[in-house]
């Protein structure tokens, strides 16, 4: 390598630091040589094409543009393998596009630094294979798409800790979920499917679940692995019956199974003492099991629309309640007459619980 080349080189390196002071003493030195400004100038003339600049200063700007100007992703491009190995280097950490994209802007799964994608609200349809290569990625949200399905590269994303798949066309998980050891967030709301995999209840560190509006029959039958878990949320779904196990669940806080075909709730539903909200509506419920008055913490209860008729005497333990909505459930003295009945405040619960029991 000859001795311009070396130090061409060595200053490419000095700006691929993307420091903001080393940028500026390398372009300082290649602005006094025509020809390391030429060279400079072809060398970064597409990734500064991206944020429509042109001048080697601009390089200063080129994270936070690519950061914060979701207009970037909107834009084809192909890049060389020059381009990639400055996009492999650039310590951009987000980015964030709603621009009524078409397909996945592929070019970024070279942005190795990734920590976090949100194209969520735009038209894609497929999500690339090469999205595997982004090992630092934490958070991936791609909700409000037209995704059908879910490569299994994806699941090569083994740092991800929130995945967003929400108000898609999903019809099915793959079971290489169970690889996303590190998922804390899982929001697949709004597909079309029928079950979840086995595998998420390998998922040690999952705290909370959205999997409402699909056609959900059942759920996972080692529900009770998930100890991490303090939200699940399954409303319009054809669920018949909660996991027995699902009383393990000992930091579940949030529970809502809204407008499934529920029979009954587990007998031993009161062992979820951490639970501050609890609702049933429009199920097939008839009763409340007397381990409900177990439910201490319970600040929000919600059996609109159900078939229960009266209260077990345990209920009267259950102080902490704030609401308590029950419009077009029996139980309500104004059954048939008003489709609304809520009951506020832990004193007139409490008087009203006392009246049923």
């Amino acid at each position: 390598m000859s001795e311009q080349m070396q130090k061409l080189h060595n200053l490419f390196q000095l700006i691929e630091t993307w420091e903001g002071s080393n940028i500026d003493i390398a372009l300082e030195i290649i602005s006094s040589d025509s020809e390391l400004k030429t060279a400079a100038e072809a060398r970064y003339a597409q990734v500064l094409r991206l944020t429509e600049a042109s001048e080697l200063i601009k390089l200063k700007d080129l994270v936070k543009e690519l950061e914060e100007q979701p207009s970037v992703y909107a834009k084809k491009w192909q890049p060389g393998e020059t381009d990639i190995s400055i996009l492999n280097k650039l310590p951009v950490r987000q980015i964030f596009c709603s621009y009524n994209l078409k397909n996945f802007p592929e070019w970024i799964c070279h942005l190795l630094q990734l920590e976090s994608i949100d194209l969520s609200e735009n038209k894609i349809s497929t999500i690339p294979d090469e999205i595997s290569q982004l090992k630092e990625l934490k958070v991936l949200s791609l909700n409000d798409n037209q995704i059908e399905k879910i490569p299994e590269n994806l699941f090569e994303l083994t740092a991800l800790k929130t995945l967003n798949l929400s108000a898609n066309k999903i019809k099915e998980i793959p079971e290489k979920i169970g690889q996303l050891k590190e998922l804390q967030e899982l929001i697949l709301a709004g597909n079309q499917l029928k079950s979840l995999p086995e595998s998420i209840c390998g998922l040690s560190k999952l705290n909370s679940i959205f999997a409402n509006a699909n056609q959900l029959r059942t759920l996972p039958g080692q529900l009770k692995n998930l100890t991490e878990l303090e939200a699940l949320y399954i409303e319009e779904n054809d669920i018949s019956f909660l996991p027995e196990n699902i009383t393990e669940l000992q930091n579940m806080k949030y529970l809502s199974a809204n407008k499934n075909r529920l029979g009954r709730l587990p007998s031993e539903i009161g062992e979820l003492n951490q639970l501050v909200h609890l609702s049933i509506e429009k199920n097939r419920i008839n009763s409340l099991p007397e381990s409900i008055g177990n439910l201490t913490k319970l600040e929000y209860l919600n059996i609109e629309g159900t078939m229960i008729m009266k209260f077990p005497s345990t209920m009267l333990q259950m102080r902490s309640l704030k609401m308590l909505r029950l419009g077009g459930a029996p139980v309500s003295p104004f059954y048939n007459q008003y489709p609304f009945d809520t009951r506020r405040g832990k004193d007139e619960i409490f008087d009203f619980i006392k009246t049923l029991v």
